[in-house]
């Protein structure tokens, strides 16, 4: 069953990325495209959480609310 699209048609990458791309691929005995959809759920996963931490520094400021930096707060739990 064909998904519509291949690994070249997704990224085009270059030669120097190509060859590390089929050396880990043959090391392994996993395809390329194992490689490709493994690091793009990581890479959607981190982007997602970055707009989740965003929107959460959005909602607390927009509260009124400030942060302080870490050195302010030990700062004042040591004293």
């Amino acid at each position: 069953m064909t998904r519509g699209w291949s690994y070249d048609d997704l990224y085009p990458a270059d030669r120097r990325e190509e060859a590390r791309l089929d050396g880990l691929a043959r090391r392994t005995g996993r395809s390329k495209s194992f490689y490709v959809r493994t690091a793009l759920r990581e890479y959607l996963a981190d982007l997602e959480d970055a707009f989740v931490a965003d929107a959460a520094i959005d909602a607390f400021e927009a509260g009124g609310r400030r942060s302080r930096p870490l050195s302010a707060v030990k700062a004042e739990t040591d004293a």
